[in-house]
């Protein structure tokens, strides 16, 4: 099952973004993507903090404010009461709160394989989540 809120508003879908949104056109906003449990968002502060910060940092202007993605992650959570969800959150200049809250499965035990890749000069926040 999945629910999707544009700007507190149920969508079946895509639908609710205009053509000519921003994020739409050219990629001008952010994306948080989460885990939940239980209804319950891994590391929620750390998220919504480095959202802000982002949006600090690009000098974002007239994207929805931290209280109001707060209440849309709850609205969302509660109505998709899911024991595993993932959440996507997508914030844009033209005030657009798009999030999509989607039923997943538990998290394995152990993973089949990881595999690390290095990039020479790469850049790193210094901070771990």
């Amino acid at each position: 099952m999945r629910i999707i809120r544009l700007d507190g508003v149920v969508v079946a879908g895509a639908e609710g973004i205009g053509l000519d949104d921003p994020l739409v056109r050219s990629g001008d906003g952010l994306v948080e993507t989460m885990r939940a449990r239980q209804g319950q968002i891994a590391h929620r502060a750390a998220h919504l903090a480095r959202l802000a910060a982002s949006i600090d940092a690009l000098g974002m202007v007239g994207v929805p404010d931290l209280a109001t993605i707060e209440t849309e992650l709850d609205a969302a959570l509660g109505a998709l009461a899911a024991a595993h969800a993932k959440v996507r959150l997508v914030v844009s200049t033209r005030s657009k709160l798009w999030l999509e809250v989607e039923s997943i499965g538990p998290l394995p035990e152990q993973p089949e394989t990881a595999t690390a890749i290095t990039i020479p000069g790469g850049w790193s926040p210094g901070r771990r989540i």
